[in-house]
């Protein structure tokens, strides 16, 4: 129900133009991260000055398809890679790499939660209030990042088109995000049986180790469950980027990072959440994507000498000639 009320001329023209705004500024949002994407997930170019060579199609080559082109693809590394972040992230769980950082953030989140949710029927009021038939359309259009099909449809998009078209960065990145998909709506389920809150619009009774709970808000987790994958994988930024291209990655970051925020807003908007929920639900997306990104990292770097050097090249000097290596501390 929308708890419509009675404003003056004024006010609705402010509310419009900010609601104008707020919905242009999604919009870009959203056409910048995928327009990124687009450029990061594609494979490099080769430039003019070297020779283009067209490879046919399996099915365009004389004698058709063989044995090679027909083989099944190798999924071996990902269910490698996967059993790595899994037990990566169970070990994290327990044995926090820096306790004190992590120990200081449970706490900020834990006193936030508990403010919030001491002052949730006030501050629901102040938030949710003014709906309107045009707020709503907005908030529908932005919650639709953490519905059930949009982060795995993404990744999946991610993950195969990384596969075939040769890209390692869009392979892994939505390898990434599937991962701590999965792992988010895990730990959200379990949270929201622990938190077993009703929804504000019955009444947001707190009940605890029950069923069909609403205490953190799964929109928000599964929203922010994609914001470090992408920010640390598709988004990374090389040493070798130019000053544009690292422009337009940060960009990327801010908005995979911004709009989950927009998402659990549109939560409160609906009357669907409290502020705390969408809180807790964000910290939960943005920590879990957080630790598998790291996960991979920690593969990545498997295996890898601590005095190997971080770069090796040509060095030519009036002297002479030689190899140059470079380590960085």
């Amino acid at each position: 129900m929308l708890n419509e009320k009675r404003s003056s001329p004024g006010k609705t023209f402010e509310k419009g133009a900010r609601l104008s705004l707020y919905k242009n500024w999604t919009r870009g949002c959203v056409l910048i991260l995928l327009f990124i994407m687009g450029i990061e997930a594609t494979p490099a170019i080769a430039s003019k000055e070297s020779e283009v060579q067209i490879t046919p199609f399996p099915w365009e080559r004389e004698g058709g398809l063989s044995e090679v082109d027909v083989a099944p693809i190798d999924f071996s590394d990902d269910i490698a890679e996967f059993g790595h972040t899994s037990r990566f992230l169970f070990r994290r769980l327990f044995h926090p790499s820096s306790r004190v950082k992590t120990y200081l953030t449970l706490g900020a989140i834990l006193g936030a939660s508990i403010a919030l949710e001491h002052n949730k029927t006030s501050i629901q009021e102040d938030l949710s209030t003014d709906r309107d038939s045009e707020s709503n359309r907005y908030s529908s259009t932005v919650k639709r990042l953490g519905n059930a099909g949009t982060v795995p449809a993404l990744a999946l998009l991610l993950y195969t088109g990384g596969k075939v078209f040769g890209s390692s960065r869009a392979h892994e990145s939505g390898m990434m995000m599937l991962e701590s998909a999965l792992y988010t709506g895990l730990f959200t389920g379990l949270g929201k049986f622990v938190l077993s809150e009703d929804r504000p619009d019955d009444g947001g009774e707190l009940h605890l180790f029950r069923a069909g709970g609403h205490g953190i808000s799964g929109h928000a987790s599964i929203a922010a469950s994609i914001s470090a994958p992408l920010s640390r994988g598709l988004f990374r930024i090389n040493p070798s980027d130019g000053h544009w291209k690292r422009f337009g990655k940060r960009l990327g970051k801010g908005v995979a990072y911004g709009l989950p925020a927009l998402t659990g807003l549109s939560r409160i908007h609906d009357d669907r959440h409290y502020a705390w929920n969408v809180v807790l639900g964000l910290a939960l997306g943005y920590s879990i994507g957080d630790t598998v990104a790291d996960a991979h990292e920690s593969r990545r770097e498997e295996g890898r000498s601590r005095w190997a050097p971080d770069s090796v090249g040509p060095l030519v000097t009036e002297d002479g000639s030689g190899i140059a290596l470079r380590w960085q501390f």
